[in-house]
């Protein structure tokens, strides 16, 4: 048996034909586009609208005052050392969102709500250790007072945070005293 082509190739010529107007269309498309996007960019300029492709950064839509005042209302008002304060709370507290509240932290501290508050509770644990006129204190009930829930959590945040724990950075302090 013996195949014979001849035939055969001219069943392809309409493949071939449809292949290339479909190769030229869609570079005819891409070109139009980019006709289009350059005409686009003329016409802004010439109406002075500035609109690059670039997104404005939310960053800047953030207020420094905003977080000034609410970091200073915390600080002041020992916000962190409630043991049940939850970011919807504060956020109520304040009038905010919580979602605006965690961005306006997230970017200005550079932390998340729980390692803002912790923080701030392991400084003011450090300053009750330091201190002489709480020596009588344990220092499980100024790690409570400091705002933390639990022994082991305040424990293991002091820890992570100093990088030993409460009652070494006790014993160094009231030695230096």
């Amino acid at each position: 048996i013996s195949l014979n082509f001849s035939q055969f190739i001219y069943s392809y010529y309409p493949l071939r034909i449809l292949t290339t107007v479909l190769i030229y269309w869609i570079g005819y498309q891409g070109f139009l586009r980019l006709k289009i996007i350059t005409e686009r960019k003329k016409l802004r300029n010439s109406l002075g609208i500035n609109r690059d492709i670039k997104r404005v950064s939310n960053k800047k839509l953030f207020d420094e005052n905003e977080f000034i005042e609410i970091d200073t209302y915390i600080k002041q008002h020992f916000v962190y050392t409630d043991t049940q304060l939850t970011q919807s709370n504060l956020a109520n507290d304040l009038d905010i969102s919580s979602s605006k509240l965690s961005s306006l932290i997230k970017h200005f501290e550079k932390k998340s709500f729980t390692d803002y508050i912790n923080n701030l509770r392991v400084l003011q644990a450090k300053k009750l250790l330091k201190d002489p006129d709480y020596n009588n204190y344990t220092v499980v009930a100024i790690g409570l007072e400091s705002g933390f829930n639990s022994k082991s959590r305040f424990f293991t945040v002091f820890k992570n945070q100093v990088g030993c724990s409460p009652f070494s950075y006790k014993n160094k302090h009231i030695e230096k005293n």
